[in-house]
């Protein structure tokens, strides 16, 4: 849903809000980050500090269950560049809507970038938003989601053990995931990797060391690639 800014102010306000309102699927995937820190007997300090180094949940999720699983270094070091991959994409495709801002304003968006920032950002961008309501509403959804994913992580860690199995945590990440792509879901080129990309995963649901995730974000970014390569041809 796009919004209309009256001013910076009122668009930061505004991303705040919003993801406020994303709240109930953030936290269970930050509380399943600070669970399994603790399961695998890291400090709490630990905990927190490879949260706020990674901020990328699936990245963290898939490098602690890799540890757990004794994989090698050099494989957890890969896996977490390849789900990164993304936002190099996520970086380039804001970019423009940003060009009216100071550089060293920019600069610290490259760290606070995440799925649920770019992709409520990138949804208002396409109402012609002015850069500098542009960047207040994304500083907005990024503060407001750094701050509910460490008390997410926060939470996990403290009180891990008292929360029932029964619960399933885990099944709110794909939810997470789905709810922030179905908006963005547009053109030959996203959706034919975001299917390459969930087919190979699947499957490769059985291969060790979690490479058939690894295999599915190489899928999705080659078919994306290839299917806007051929799409432009098409078009000349």
């Amino acid at each position: 849903m796009t919004k209309q800014f009256n001013n910076p102010r009122h668009a930061f306000w505004s991303g705040v809000r919003t993801i406020m309102a994303m709240a109930p699927g953030i936290v269970p995937f930050g509380a399943i980050i600070g669970v399994t820190a603790r399961d695998m007997d890291m400090s709490l300090l630990a905990t927190l500090a490879m949260s706020m180094g990674y901020y990328a949940g699936a990245a963290q999720i898939a490098s602690l269950q890799l540890m757990a699983d004794g994989a090698v270094l050099l494989v957890v070091l890969l896996t977490t560049l390849l789900i990164g991959l993304r936002f190099g994409l996520y970086s380039a495709a804001i970019a423009p809507y940003l060009q009216g801002v100071p550089r060293i304003q920019r600069l610290p968006l490259l760290y606070a970038l995440t799925d649920q920032s770019f992709n409520l950002s990138i949804v208002n961008y396409r109402t012609n938003m002015a850069p500098e309501l542009a960047y207040s509403y994304f500083v907005g959804t990024s503060i407001a989601v750094w701050v509910i994913w460490l008390f997410a992580v926060l939470l996990g860690a403290t009180l891990g053990e008292a929360i029932p199995n029964t619960w399933s945590l885990e099944f709110f990440i794909p939810l997470t995931f789905i709810s922030i792509l179905l908006p963005i879901l547009r053109g030959k080129d996203v959706v034919g990797a975001a299917l390459v990309a969930a087919i190979v995963t699947m499957l490769g649901q059985g291969l060790p060391y979690n490479l058939g995730l690894m295999l599915g974000a190489c899928g999705g970014i080659a078919a994306g690639l290839l299917i806007d390569h051929y799409s432009g041809v098409e078009d000349e």
